[in-house]
């Protein structure tokens, strides 16, 4: 005559005892023992909540991993993304900016004159007089963006996405 059974979840197992008789349920839930064979329909349903139970973690786990960061196009994290490099000077005919990701930047008068900046990512960027004159823009990623007069002259541009 029936007391109600406890369970308690430890790290690596679950152990449920009703009536002071005992039910360990295994770190991998394959084995479950009882003292009492008249109590084979509580281990079971023991065991079936202790799978459930490992799985809803599982799944709260896995809900809860924050993502990475976004990536520019190569790989190479946010470098300027976001930035304000108004009126700055990133032209350079040795240095090269190849893959760099210059998401919504501000970039109001800013100098990109013959630098390489292949493959760059300036998505809803804000290139307003922006000279990129002489540059190598191929393959870039230009979509969204404000180039009002801004300087494209004699820039190397195949394969750009405007």
């Amino acid at each position: 005559p029936g007391s109600s059974p406890t369970i308690t979840k430890k790290k690596n197992h679950i152990s449920a005892f009703k009536g002071g008789e005992g039910i360990v349920v295994g770190e991998q839930l394959q084995e479950v023992t009882h003292k009492n064979d008249d109590d084979k329909q509580f281990a079971a349903s023991i065991a079936s909540a202790a799978m459930m139970c490992s799985m809803t973690m599982t799944m709260m786990m896995m809900m809860t991993t924050i993502p990475a960061p976004a990536s520019a196009v190569s790989g190479g994290g946010l470098d300027y993304a976001g930035l304000d490099i108004s009126g700055q000077d990133f032209s350079n005919n040795s240095k090269t900016y190849k893959g760099k990701d210059f998401t919504q930047v501000l970039a109001k008068a800013t100098t990109f004159a013959n630098s390489n900046l292949q493959g760059c990512r300036f998505y809803k960027a804000y290139l307003v007089k922006a000279d990129f004159s002489n540059a190598d823009i191929r393959g870039a990623a230009l979509e969204d963006t404000n180039m009002e007069g801004a300087n494209l002259r004699n820039a190397i541009a195949s394969g750009a996405y405007f």
